[in-house]
């Protein structure tokens, strides 16, 4: 038996009507005729329909069955893509990406013994709305992977000046990279040595912004303000672990060039440090009390020791004052010869100018 090729016409030019309509699918008319050419008038027959890739002889990526009866003329009328599912995925071809095929086979007498009517390629003419349509989009497709080389893309607007650019005109704009059941994150790479980075900047307030960027050169991670390169400007995660506050390669675990104002206490290994419980300050004066102080020496044997060095007085009028058992105080200073000289003097009082 024979499809007339007048129907098999018929069928291809009804394809690209379809691929606009929900659900997908496409008709296909022919007249059932028995084994000497008469037609199979009012009678049950049962058709299997497979849509085969590449060629002819390819595998079939969908296959469905159809239960029909024809009319008096011999004429059924079927949609392919809402038949009884069989195999393979109808939603799932991608039409534009290989040649097609239809086979149909038919059991005249309404079974399951399918006998091999024909096998017509889809070609590219009768659905050229389609195939139009498709060219027109510069996504291309290579499964599994969806790519586009053929400029920058616009998400809510159509003059891209990056490769990816949104704009959304609500409250906010966001990207969100989610992992269900794992990680979720944003590489950035750059060749060339070039250094990944990401800026921030507001369109309204010129000026404003920075840079978060890593310096491969260097390994550190930098964080700098306001598109400046002074190094007073950064923020620097060395590879060593060590962080650095206006100093480009740091040194120490917070290397810091500047002041630093902080609020709360200050710890060493865990305890609580307290300078203050041996210094003292009230207004302008320092002092220290109950403890022997050594400069040049770590084990002091009085309250003042002084190791390897010299006390310099510049001034002649200053020496050292001492007190004697009578309560007179005395200013020991020398004079030209080398001689010591001792003057009578009142004793001194809290803060006062010597």
């Amino acid at each position: 038996m024979k499809l007339p090729a007048i129907l098999i016409t018929g069928m291809l030019l009804a394809i690209h009507v379809a691929f606009s309509q929900s659900p997908q699918a496409f008709k296909y008319q022919a007249v059932a005729r028995d084994s000497t050419g008469t037609v199979l008038s009012n009678t049950a027959i049962n058709l299997r329909i497979s849509i085969i890739k590449g060629s002819a002889y390819g595998s079939a990526v969908y296959t469905e069955s159809h239960n029909a009866t024809t009319n008096s003329l011999g004429l059924i009328n079927l949609e392919i893509g809402t038949g009884s599912f069989i195999t393979g995925s109808f939603s799932n071809i991608d039409w534009g990406a290989d040649k097609y095929f239809v086979k149909v086979e038919m059991d005249a007498t309404g079974g399951n013994n399918y006998i091999t009517m024909g096998i017509s390629q889809l070609l590219s003419v009768p659905y050229a709305l389609y195939a139009e349509k498709a060219g027109n989009v510069k996504w291309q497709v290579n499964s599994p992977y969806l790519y586009y080389n053929g400029g920058k893309v616009g998400l809510g607007t159509n003059t891209p000046v990056t490769d990816l650019h949104v704009v959304n005109t609500a409250d906010h704009a966001l990207l969100r990279v989610q992992g269900m059941y794992k990680q979720g994150g944003i590489q950035l790479m750059s060749g060339n040595g070039y250094s990944p980075f990401i800026n921030f900047s507001s369109n309204e307030v010129p000026g404003s912004g920075g840079t978060f960027f890593y310096d491969g050169y260097n390994k550190r991670l930098v964080l700098r303000t306001y598109e400046h390169t002074e190094t007073s400007r950064e923020m620097v995660l060395h590879e060593s672990g060590n962080l650095g506050l206006g100093v480009r390669l740091p040194a120490f675990k917070l290397d810091v060039n500047g002041d630093i104002n902080f609020s709360g206490n200050l710890y060493k290994n865990g305890q609580l440090f307290k300078p203050e419980e041996i210094w003292t300050k009230n207004d302008s004066t320092v002092f220290v009390s109950n403890t022997f102080v050594g400069i040049g020496t770590v084990t002091p044997k009085a309250k003042l020791e002084i190791s390897d060095g010299d006390i310099y007085i510049n001034n002649p009028e200053k020496g050292i004052i001492l007190k004697s058992p009578n309560g007179q105080c005395w200013r020991v200073t020398i004079d030209n010869e080398g001689t010591f000289v001792k003057t009578a003097i009142n004793c001194p009082e809290v803060h006062e100018e010597m």
